[in-house]
């Protein structure tokens, strides 16, 4: 529900103040839209203000300051402006959020915990309200192998957080949320032609339409290829790589489809990517510079959605899902001939949710659901390929099934309580509850703070509780859950209607983690409920629009996460970043982001040292239907390395320096 408070007006003198300022930073590369009549000040504004109302905190839509959570909204003006490619680029502009690559894969970290080989368990991820996390993996992970590209991203919020009262499983640290667009976003055809560093060539194409007052058609497709970097990796030095060179093994492909229509309250959508990435760094013991190492991630998504808006004082929503992920990795051991391993999994589902909102008691806004997901293949393998050796052949199904409830209840003009729970029951792990209660303190109509309390749980995935090769893990059926209690307060400030100040000061304690036991040097590795891990940390984060179009944002945050008293590895201390999109003379736009991080450990302990990076992008505009734009990743080409899973030899991953991408765009 709205806030029923009126937006803060600021006093002239103030927002007078602030443009001077403005324009003294801007001068003399500023633009003659600087000075915009009042009708487009106006547009300007409200546009903002609509940008306050959230959706993901309770799955309706409420105004930020009322919301449970503390939510992050990262806008398509910032994600074209800065020319993010994927998903995991824009994450990262979240005040506690870092990346992470092992050359194989992109995770993301939150509040500090971001373990390699996590390949993002704890956080859930949803794609036009679908939940992404797929049954064996139960990973949501935000790089080329989410299967969807920033460019068809036309909103992300993040639910800092558990969120596991109205979402279920994952929804420990946070839950991201992607709204891609539709036809009259991007209405008529559109086609972009990049080639950048490391031999990469992309093409992004879409047509949109609207179909009336109630109709919609979007179709979207691209692809990527990329030779990659050429790398030194002095742990594997040796008499055939005496510098530990891996040249022409670091390739990428990836394409991917969108396919939306609406009609009336009828929405079906198509989703398809395919993603492979060549291994340069030996994974698993595998032959050092031996080509045809890789995965390859497939998805797919077919869904039916139907809200056809308040009915009374009733508003329900429905939708049914089928989806398909697939998983194969190719490893070539040494050998005469070579030996080629593959490990692989399958796996469909069906998702299906109902949920309606309800406001039939004064001051009372009640939201009830189900959510249902049945696993109709599940499967794992392992085998050589020449001779054929089967070393893993699992196949499961199974079923999920959620209940939520929640009621946001305004006792008053200056307080607001929420409370929910959410009764899952999963195989094998038995019931799980999540409750969330939150107090809301309005003093003046921009301001609120916050109490809240929560939460989550992880159900072990079937991976961890049914791989077993005979070689590298053995199973564990009777894994539990693992479960994270939180208590937040937060403050957030709208200072006027076009700026935005936020703080957080968060604790987390998680029991029962799941995690890899190689204690026992005479039997394989097991994943059991052996951790106990807790957080704490402080976020700061602000925004302004200006009138002119000028988006600034600055965040820092310091975290201090830990487990059996020792620090977490690849958790930094501190993370600071900044932002500013400004239009510039003569149909220039242009944007600069800088993520600076602070010292991490390795999982040998030792300390690898902070960094900071620039990102840039400048976009010119060519007439009325094209546009050139210049995208520097890394401007400083400054070397950093990310902590390595224990499957790599060495216990660091080296990074990509300066990389650049030139991009035509055209409109029809």
């Amino acid at each position: 529900m709205p806030s029923p408070f009126p937006p803060r007006v600021c006093r002239p003198a103030h927002r007078a103040t602030l443009s001077a300022l403005l324009l003294a930073v801007l001068h003399p590369w500023a633009s003659p839209a600087l000075a915009q009549s009042a009708e487009d000040v106006a547009l300007s504004q409200l546009g903002q203000l609509m940008n306050r109302e959230v959706h993901s905190a309770s799955r309706y839509a409420q105004s930020s300051l009322d919301a449970p959570a503390v939510v992050w909204v990262v806008p398509r003006e910032q994600i074209v402006g800065h020319a993010y490619r994927t998903l995991g680029e824009a994450l990262e502009s979240v005040p506690s959020a870092y990346l992470t690559s092992d050359r194989a894969y992109d995770t993301l970290g939150l509040r500090g915990f971001n373990r390699a080989g996590d390949y993002n368990t704890r956080t859930l991820m949803l794609l036009d309200g679908q939940r992404i996390n797929d049954p064996v993996y139960d990973q949501g992970l935000p790089g080329l192998e989410f299967p969807m590209v920033a460019d068809w991203i036309k909103r992300v919020e993040f639910v800092a957080g558990p969120t596991s009262s109205v979402y279920g499983g994952n929804a420990l640290f946070g839950t991201a949320h992607v709204t891609t667009v539709e036809g009259r976003d991007e209405p008529g055809a559109r086609i972009s032609l990049g080639a950048g560093s490391d031999g990469l060539r992309r093409l992004v194409t879409s047509y949109g339409r609207p179909m009336g007052a109630t109709g919609d058609f979007f179709i979207g497709w691209t692809s990527l290829h990329a030779d990659g970097a050429t790398w030194h990796l002095p742990e594997h030095a040796s008499t055939a790589h005496p510098e530990g060179r891996a040249a022409g093994l670091d390739a990428t492909r990836q394409s991917a489809l969108l396919l939306k229509h609406r009609a009336g309250p009828w929405r079906w959508s198509l989703v398809s990517s395919q993603r492979r990435k060549h291994l340069p760094n030996a994974p698993y013991g595998v032959s050092f510079g031996a080509p045809g190492t890789y995965v390859d991630d497939r998805y797919a998504l077919a869904a039916l959605a139907w809200d056809g808006g308040p009915m009374g004082r009733w508003h329900p929503q429905g939708r049914v899902s089928f989806s398909r992920y697939t998983f194969s990795g190719r490893y070539v051991f040494a050998g005469e001939p070579p030996l080629v391993n593959v490990d692989g999994v399958t796996s469909d589902w069906v998702d299906a949710e109902l949920r309606s909102t309800w406001r039939g008691w004064l001051n009372h806004t009640l939201v009830v659901g189900l959510d249902l997901r049945r696993v109709l293949k599940a499967e794992q393998h392992n085998y050589d390929v020449d001779p054929f050796a089967s070393h893993l052949d699992d196949h499961r199904r199974g079923h999920g099934l959620g209940l939520f409830v929640q009621d946001e209840y305004r006792l008053s003009e200056h307080w607001l309580l929420t409370g929910g729970v959410r009764w899952d029951r999963v195989d094998g792990v038995g019931p799980q509850w999540s409750p969330r209660a939150a107090v809301v303190w309005r003093p003046q109509a921009d301001r609120a703070f916050k109490l809240l309390v929560g939460r989550a749980f992880r159900a072990p995935n079937l991976n961890e509780r049914y791989y077993d090769d005979g070689t590298s893990q053995r199973a564990n059926p009777a894994l539990g859950a693992e479960r994270i209690r939180t208590v937040e307060l937060a403050m957030e400030q709208n200072l006027g209607p076009d700026s935005q100040l936020s703080a957080t000061l968060y604790r987390y304690e998680m029991e029962d983690l799941i995690e890899m036991d190689e204690s026992d040097p005479s039997l394989l590795p097991q994943y059991r409920n052996l951790g106990q891990a807790r957080a704490e940390g402080l976020e700061l984060y602000w925004q302004r629009v200006t009138p002119a179009h000028v988006r600034w944002r600055a965040s820092a945050a310091w975290q201090e996460a830990r487990s059996g008293g020792q620090w977490l590895t690849n958790s930094p201390r501190w993370l600071l970043k900044a932002g500013v999109l400004a239009p510039l003379a003569a149909g220039w736009h242009g944007g600069v982001e800088v993520l600076a991080m602070g010292a991490r450990r390795d999982r040998a302990g030792e300390r690898l040292p902070g960094h900071a990076l620039v990102h840039a992008s400048i976009e010119k505009a060519v007439g009325q239907t094209q546009s050139l734009r210049l995208r520097v990743r890394n401007v400083g080409d400054v070397r950093h390395e990310d902590p390595a899973p224990n499957w790599l030899v060495g216990t660091r991953v080296p990074q990509p320096g300066r990389q650049v991408e030139l991009q035509w765009t055209a409109r029809f």
